[in-house]
């Protein structure tokens, strides 16, 4: 096999590497996305949690 065959082989290789390392990264950057949607809704459920037991100690500090 000359050098000419063999470069264009390792320039297949590459670009095979590339698109497979491309769509991964492009689902982990999805992945990503959604834990962060997830973290912002339990960061907003616990705000929320937190201002109805301050809501309710309050309530009973009035009593």
């Amino acid at each position: 096999m000359n050098i000419v065959e063999r470069i264009n082989k390792q320039i297949e290789k590459l670009k095979n590497d590339y698109s497979s390392l491309k769509a991964e990264n492009d689902s982990l950057k999805r992945r990503i996305e959604m834990f962060e949607k997830e973290n912002d809704e339990f960061f907003r459920n616990n705000q929320d949690l937190i201002l109805k037991i301050d809501s309710t100690l309050s309530s009973r500090k009035g009593k």
